[in-house]
C-alpha cells in the first residue's frame, strides 16, 4: 500500500507541475500576443502620423511657392507701374496744352489702374 501511496504522490506531483507548468504557458503566450498587438498599434500610429506630417509639409511647400510666385508677380507688377508713370510723367511733360496733359494724364491713371487689376487678376471693363 505504501507503494501504492506513494505512485499516486507521484502522479499528482507530475499532473500538478503540468497543470502549472501549462498554465505559464498559456500565460506567456498571452503576454507575448499583447505585446505583438500594442507594437502593432504603436507601429499603425507613427505611420499615421509620418503620414500626417508628410501632408502637412506638402501643404506648406504649396504655400510657400505660391506666396513666392505671388511676391514675384506684385513686384513685377510695381516696376510695370513705375516704368508706365514714369512714361506718363514724360509725356505730359513734352505736351503743350491743357487738352494734351489732360489726355496723358488720363492715359497715365488708365494704365496704372490696367496694373492694378492684374495684380488682382480682375478684367478691367472697357474704355469709352
Amino acid at each position: 500500500m505504501s507503494e501504492s501511496l506513494s505512485k499516486s504522490v507521484q502522479m499528482a506531483i507530475e499532473i500538478s507541475t503540468k497543470s502549472i507548468e501549462r498554465a505559464a504557458e498559456h500565460e506567456a503566450k498571452r503576454t507575448e500576443q499583447m505585446a505583438k498587438g500594442l507594437i502593432e498599434r504603436q507601429k499603425l500610429t507613427n505611420e499615421k502620423e509620418a503620414e500626417s506630417a508628410r501632408v502637412n509639409l506638402f501643404e506648406l511647400k504649396a504655400v510657400t511657392a505660391a506666396v513666392e510666385s505671388s511676391g514675384q508677380r506684385k513686384a513685377e507688377a510695381q516696376a510695370e507701374a513705375a516704368n508706365i508713370e514714369l512714361n506718363a510723367e514724360l509725356l505730359s511733360q513734352e505736351m503743350v496744352g491743357g487738352s494734351l496733359i489732360f489726355r496723358a494724364r488720363v492715359a497715365k491713371k488708365t494704365m496704372m489702374d490696367q496694373t492694378y487689376l492684374s495684380l488682382l487678376n480682375i478684367a478691367p471693363s472697357p474704355q469709352i
